[in-house]
């Protein structure tokens, strides 16, 4: 599907994308996974284990997954506060400081009864592209108002360059070889 743009500067942006591809498939009434395309899950993760989990929540609830990212990695990405129960209770876009160490990869699962929310998000009256392009901001404006849950993965690889291409790529193959 296409947004109908052909720039870097003329894009809708990751939310208002998200939100496009859930009115041209007609997913209104539908749960919604969400899955960032530069995100490769280490060996371990199970998307059986983590949909009977969202399955497991009381009433409408959103799933994001998380892990814990190193001290060097919090301003890379969005990193959640959560509480004990593992819900979230904050949400900080690449930050500069934060005293959690949880990264919030894009990985949500939204129930029907949470989708009006994008809606809502991207028709509030943002002045720039940058406050609806990272998914991230997003959560933060939905966490007050809706909840949810987190579901713990061992880590991920961001292939989101050249360097973490790479990564990736070592990583694949080390994968294969143990197997």
């Amino acid at each position: 599907m296409s947004d109908g743009t052909y720039s870097n500067e003329t894009r809708l942006g990751a939310v208002p994308d998200i939100l496009k591809g859930i009115e041209h498939f007609d997913l209104t009434q539908s749960d919604v996974l969400v899955i960032g395309g530069d995100t490769l899950f280490l060996h371990d993760f199970d998307i059986k284990a983590f949909l009977d989990y969202y399955h497991q929540q009381d009433g409408p609830t959103c799933l994001v997954a998380r892990y814990t990212v190193p001290d060097k990695d919090v301003s890379k990405m969005g990193i959640m506060e959560i509480n004990k129960d593992g819900i979230m209770i904050g949400f900080l876009e690449k930050p500069s400081f934060s005293h959690s160490r949880f990264g919030c990869p894009c990985f949500y699962l939204f129930p029907k009864e949470a989708l009006h929310y994008l809606d809502l998000f991207v028709n509030l009256a943002h002045s720039s592209k940058e406050s609806y392009d990272a998914t991230g901001k997003f959560l933060a404006y939905l966490y007050p108002q809706f909840k949810i849950a987190t579901f713990p993965i061992s880590g991920r690889v961001d292939v989101g360059g050249l360097d973490s291409y790479k990564e990736a790529n070592d990583l694949l193959k080390k994968e294969t070889k143990t197997k």
